[in-house]
């Protein structure tokens, strides 16, 4: 349904990304301060309040501003696509799941979750699409939280979100959800930073539908590539070539093909078998079941390392931490 409302307005969007430049130079020159001395920033960076739990509007806006200085053609283009593209998808998809909804027989309240981990109606976010960057992850925080109070009375949980594309890691310490305003779309230090206040997580290419691939170097990496849901691992027979971690997981027999998604659906064995000692094992001079250990070792220490930075490398000893695992490639490192 999305991709068909999507087609039809390929002209509209077309045009609208044919005048994406024109737009960026206004906008670089008329939204961005030309004199940051004339910010008066310190008068605007009033201290949190309960309405206001990381401090006022004017205050992420000012630093935002001072980050675009210098970068603002690319700030304002990147800022006009996500416009385009958040303003066409969100509503569009918010539409056609409220009317699956509705033809099913629901009369209530069509929530959505927000990037800030809270939920809003499904009408307020297509009319603040912002609210959806990067707001899946967002909820796992406070999903960790209630569990590990409820189960042990802990209130310092690490939560690993293990999905198909990443690995998501976040720190409940003394019963605080993080926060923070350096949400990015894109890469980290790679893309563009929002500054809109979020729930703090960090993401890396280690889920289920990770790539494993070497270097010409000859080392084994996993991710960022992901083979998605479509076509998905090898496995899954719906076109994908490359090994991923489910692949891996599946030749060493950690995952039933014959019972995957509770017996719904049926794996291929043969062909991520295949895929993997093509692309892994190959090159290594590895085995196959070697190669798919590799890949599974491989991605456990990245998951290692990601706890580390929200953890040891700020000083704080995770040993008095409950360990809280979710998301659907949960339980395979």
């Amino acid at each position: 349904m999305i991709r068909a409302a999507l087609t039809n307005r390929a002209l509209v969007i077309g045009l609208a990304l044919s005048l994406i430049f024109v737009g960026a130079a206004l906008i670089s020159f008329i939204w961005v301060p030309q004199d940051v001395g004339a910010m008066d920033i310190p008068n605007k960076m009033k201290p949190p309040s309960a309405a206001h739990p990381l401090g006022t509007d004017h205050f992420g806006r000012d630093i935002l501003s001072m980050i675009m200085v210098g970068a603002r053609t690319s700030i304002a283009v990147a800022v006009v696509a996500v416009v385009i593209g958040m303003g066409l998808g969100v509503p569009l998809g918010l539409a056609a799941a409220a009317r699956r909804l509705r033809d099913a027989g629901f009369d209530g309240r069509v929530l959505v979750v927000t990037t800030q981990g809270g939920a809003i109606d499904a009408a307020d976010m297509a009319k603040s699409p912002i609210h959806s960057i990067n707001f899946g992850p967002a909820m796992a925080p406070l999903a960790g939280r209630t569990y590990a109070q409820a189960d042990s009375g802990a209130d310092t949980a690490i939560i690993a979100d293990t999905g198909g594309t990443t690995f998501d890691v976040s720190l409940v310490r003394g019963g605080r959800i993080p926060w923070t305003r350096e949400t990015w779309i894109g890469q980290p230090y790679r893309g563009h930073m929002t500054g809109f206040p979020a729930v703090d997580v960090k993401s890396i290419g280690a889920g289920g539908g990770s790539i494993a691939w070497v270097d010409e170097g000859g080392l084994l990496h996993i991710g960022p590539q992901s083979a998605g849901a479509v076509p998905g691992p090898v496995c899954y027979g719906k076109g994908g070539v490359e090994p991923t971690v489910t692949d891996a997981s599946v030749v060493l027999g950690w995952i039933d093909p014959d019972f995957f998604l509770g017996g719904s659906m049926s794996l291929d064995r043969d062909s991520p078998a295949q895929a993997i000692q093509s692309y892994v094992g190959d090159k290594l001079g590895f085995g196959l079941h070697e190669a798919a250990a590799a890949i599974l070792s491989v991605a456990t220490e990245n998951m290692i390392h990601a706890i580390e930075d929200i953890t040891v490398n700020q000083g704080i000893d995770p040993r008095g931490a409950v360990l809280i695992g979710g998301g659907g490639a949960a339980g395979l490192n």
